[in-house]
């Protein structure tokens, strides 16, 4: 495995990873390489998908786990030990959906969005997440701020000038929390454009309609946010299909651990973050919206 430690360096230089977090994750790594239990499970994961393309994330979140408790790293730092040093080797399963290798790193940089957001939350270089099982198959990939891909639509939904149905092709957009990207207007509709062409063979003949579950269509941000905010561009663009109440999302606005304390205590350091802190002091709960957003030809038309 000691090609492996070489290129886990390389992959993390690539994306731009800061010297302290290579430290401790590179620590993590030869800690799991040093305890025979962890080794074990490790080694054949990565060997697996490097030269089979066999990968199970269940199984890999599991053994990371276990690997923790055993070699003493911290469990979020061997998650993302035993992730990227499978995805490091994803850079085939890209070019075979006909993907650059610009766009594999653009997708790869998700791991230091999450690196950022663990540390951020949890003072630990690693992840707290685990839904990195597209990058593994090329079947998810990142335009600006936005990563894509094609999932079958949860319900019927009639719209204005169209009309979804249950199980049809739909690309789900995830926004990132890459702020090296910009989120504005014009990037959005470069990004929906290039998914638009990237997924059209892939939607069973259907049109590409961009599918959207997110904390950033909440309809009540049209009452909490000023009349410029780009939360608030971005929402127009799309119809609400529905929207239920959840605070699991409130780690993102305030980078804190548990959702559900008082809100009285939450930072007001943005305009974002004292908009909430007033919403819910005020009574509101945050929530959840789904949403369907048409392609961009037919926005044109309508516009």
């Amino acid at each position: 495995m000691t090609n492996t430690r070489y290129d886990f360096l390389v992959f993390m230089a690539l994306l731009g990873f800061p010297e302290e977090a290579v430290n401790a994750l590179i620590a993590g790594y030869d800690a799991i390489l040093a305890c025979e239990s962890s080794r074990e499970r490790f080694v054949p994961i990565v060997e697996n998908y490097r030269d089979k393309r066999e990968f199970n994330i269940g199984k890999t979140c599991e053994a990371a786990i276990l690997s923790s408790r055993e070699c003493g790293a911290h469990e979020y730092t061997c998650l993302l030990v035993f992730y990227m040093c499978t995805a490091m080797y994803s850079y085939p399963a890209f070019v075979e959906k006909g993907l650059s290798k610009e766009e594999w790193l653009d997708s790869m940089a998700d791991y230091r969005c999450k690196l950022y957001e663990c540390h951020d939350r949890y003072g630990v270089w690693g992840t707290f997440v685990n839904w990195f099982d597209k990058w593994y198959t090329g079947d998810r990939t990142t335009y600006g701020r936005f990563a894509f891909e094609v999932v079958d639509c949860p319900g019927d939904y009639k719209g204005d000038g169209f009309e979804v149905k249950v199980g049809q092709k739909v690309i789900a957009a995830h926004i990132l929390n890459n702020k090296e990207k910009p989120f504005t207007k014009e990037a959005w509709t470069e990004a929906y454009g290039r998914a638009e062409e990237h997924f059209k063979n892939q939607l069973d003949g259907a049109e590409p309609i961009f599918y959207v579950i997110s904390w950033l269509l909440f309809p009540k941000h049209f009452e909490m946010l000023p009349a410029d905010s780009k939360i608030l561009q971005f929402i127009s663009e799309y119809e609400i299909m529905g929207t239920w109440p959840t605070r699991n999302d409130l780690w993102r606005i305030f980078n804190i651990e548990d959702c559900n304390q008082d809100p009285s205590t939450f930072d007001e350091s943005t305009s974002l973050r004292r908009a909430y802190k007033k919403f819910m002091l005020e009574g509101g709960e945050p929530c959840c919206s789904a949403g369907f957003r048409l392609p961009n030809s037919k926005r044109q038309n309508k516009e």
